[in-house]
C-alpha cells in the first residue's frame, strides 16, 4: 500500500474579506478626492471669468453711493430723471449699476443697445419688456403710453448707449428728454463715449433735460490688485505676480477685464507645471508680451475725437519743451491754438478746452488735473490755478504718439 496523501496546508490570509473591501473603498475615495491646490486653481479660474458677479464692487464704493442717493431722490420726487454713466470699457460701470439697482427696490428694464439691429428699434424692445409680450414696431409715443399705463416708476437702463448714436443725435436727445415727457420714467444711459455729454449738452440744457453725469475713471493699479485678490483662492498666484499684472494693466488702459483674463490664462498655463519661485511672474510677463500690451493704450488714443487728440498732442508737446510732467492749463492752451490751426480743426474756446481736459481726457486716464495752491491776481483777487499732469506710466507712449 502506498503512503497516505498528506493534507494540504492552507495559508492564513493577510487580510479578511471585510478589511480588503474597506481598503479598496478607501483607496477609491482618495483617488476621487481632488488635491486641495488644484481645487483652488479651478475655483479661481471660475471666479476670474467675466460672468462671475462678486459680493461687493471694489473701487467703486463712492460712485455706487452717489448713484444710489441720486436714484432714491428721483424715486421720491414727482418727476422723472436721467443719469449718464460714462467711462472706458472695463471700469466697472455695468457691474456698479446692477448692484445699485438691486438695492433701490424699483422695477427696472435692462436693454443692451448693441443687440438692437437698428437704433430706433429700442422703443419696440422697451415696450416688449414692459408688456411682457412681443409687439409690432413701436414709437416713442407707444413707449410713453405704456409707461403711463403701468402707473409706477420704472428705471430704463440702456447699456452700450454708444450704439444709439445717429448722424444728427436726435435719438439720443429723445432718450434723455423722455423723463420730461413721462414722469414715470428714469433713464440710465451707460456708454464708453466719455465726450457724449459735451456733444449733447447745449441742446439738453436748452430743453432742461440735462442728465446727472457719473464719470468712471480707469482703475488704478492698487484697485486692480484688490479686485484680483478678491477673486483668487489663497495663494494660487504669488502676490508679486498679482502686483505686476495690476501695474501693467493700469499702465495700458486700466481695463480690469485685461487683468482678469491674463491671470486666468496664467493659471491655465501653470496648473500642470511644477511650482517654482517667480514662475507666475515670468508667465504673466510672457502673456502681456504675446498680447501686445501697448496696443490697448494706442487704441484708446486713436479712438479719441479729433479735438481731444489735438488737445492731448498740444499737452504732450508742451511737456516735451519744458522737460517736466506738469503744466498750467493756460500754457497748454497757448500751445493748443497754433496746433489746432495746423490740424485744420476749429479752435476751442478756453472754457471748452478746460472742460475737455478736466472731464473727457481725465476720464480716459491719459491726463490728470489737480487744483494747485491759490495764486494772487491783481485784477481778479485770488483764483485757483489748475495744474495738468500726465499719468506717469504713460508719458513715453504719449510722446511717441506725437513723434517726439
Amino acid at each position: 500500500m502506498g503512503r497516505p496523501a498528506r493534507s494540504a496546508r492552507v495559508a492564513e490570509p493577510l487580510f479578511s474579506v471585510g478589511e480588503v473591501v474597506k481598503k479598496l473603498a478607501r483607496n477609491e475615495h482618495q483617488l476621487k478626492k481632488p488635491e486641495p491646490r488644484k481645487e483652488w486653481w479651478r475655483t479661481s479660474q471660475d471666479r476670474l471669468s467675466l460672468s462671475f458677479v462678486p459680493d461687493n464692487v471694489i473701487g467703486r464704493e463712492s460712485e455706487a453711493l452717489l448713484l444710489k442717493d441720486t436714484l432714491d431722490g428721483l424715486l421720491k420726487a414727482d418727476r422723472g430723471g436721467a443719469v449718464y454713466v460714462s467711462g472706458l470699457p472695463g471700469t466697472g460701470k455695468t457691474l456698479t449699476v446692477k448692484r445699485v439697482l438691486g438695492e433701490v427696490g424699483c422695477r427696472s428694464i435692462w436693454v443692451n443697445c448693441a443687440s438692437q439691429g437698428e437704433p430706433r428699434a429700442i422703443y419696440g424692445t422697451l415696450c416688449d419688456r414692459l408688456k411682457g409680450i412681443t409687439t409690432s414696431v413701436s414709437t416713442e409715443a407707444n413707449l410713453i403710453a405704456t409707461l403711463a399705463m403701468k402707473g409706477e416708476k420704472t428705471i430704463l437702463v440702456l447699456d452700450e448707449l454708444d450704439f444709439l448714436i445717429t448722424r444728427d443725435l436726435s435719438l439720443l436727445y429723445a432718450v434723455f428728454e423722455l423723463p420730461k415727457k413721462c414722469t414715470e420714467a428714469i433713464v440710465i444711459g451707460i456708454a464708453n463715449s466719455v465726450d457724449l455729454p459735451e456733444r449733447l449738452l447745449p441742446w439738453l440744457r436748452a430743453c432742461q433735460s440735462v442728465p446727472v453725469v457719473f464719470p468712471f475713471r480707469p482703475y488704478t493699479s492698487d484697485t486692480i490688485e484688490r479686485i484680483i485678490l478678491q477673486r483668487i483662492e489663497k495663494d494660487v498666484i504669488d502676490l508679486p505676480a498679482v502686483k505686476l499684472c495690476a501695474k501693467k494693466t493700469a499702465a495700458v488702459n486700466g481695463d480690469v477685464r485685461l487683468a482678469l483674463d491674463v491671470c486666468r490664462a496664467a493659471i491655465e498655463s501653470m496648473k500642470n507645471k511644477p511650482s517654482r519661485p517667480n514662475s507666475f511672474i515670468a508667465e504673466i510677463v510672457r502673456i502681456f508680451e504675446s498680447r501686445g500690451s501697448v496696443s490697448g493704450l494706442r487704441r484708446t488714443m486713436e479712438n479719441l475725437p479729433i479735438q481731444q487728440q489735438v488737445v492731448l498732442c498740444s499737452f504732450v508737446s508742451k511737456l516735451a519743451d519744458q522737460k517736466q510732467k506738469e503744466a498750467t492749463l493756460g500754457s497748454v492752451y497757448d500751445e493748443y491754438q497754433p496746433m489746432s490751426l495746423r490740424a485744420g480743426t476749429s479752435s476751442l474756446t478756453f472754457g471748452e478746452f478746460s472742460n475737455i481736459c478736466s472731464s473727457s481726457l481725465t476720464q480716459t486716464g491719459l491726463v490728470e488735473v489737480a487744483e494747485a495752491k491759490l495764486v494772487k491776481r491783481k485784477s481778479a483777487g485770488r483764483s485757483p490755478r489748475r495744474q495738468l499732469s500726465l499719468a506717469s506710466p504713460r508719458t513715453k507712449l504719449l510722446r511717441l504718439c506725437v513723434g517726439e
